[in-house]
């Protein structure tokens, strides 16, 4: 009696263990793609933040070119001292 109590213990064990398990394999697969997902947006994010850097580091080298530029303009207009 002992083992058939056992016998029944261990095929309902194994019944309700199959019967979760396709919803377990459905939520791994989500928790999968979720993953994948996120990596592929975390790598989009990494492409954006270092073309903004370059879009920064570009803006900055424009502004010197600009300061360049208008000093220049200053010092052309000024007029010329003649001497007499």
């Amino acid at each position: 009696m002992n083992y058939t109590l056992i016998f029944i213990y261990i095929i309902s064990v194994l019944f309700f263990t199959s019967c979760v398990n396709p919803e377990t394999d459905l939520q791994n697969n989500k928790i999968i793609d979720l993953k994948e997902k996120d990596n592929y947006l975390n790598s989009k994010i990494e492409d954006q933040n270092q073309k903004i850097k370059e879009l920064n580091e570009k803006i900055e080298s424009m502004k010197d070119e600009i300061k360049d530029l208008n000093t220049r303009l200053e010092q052309s207009n000024k007029p010329s001292k003649i001497k007499v």
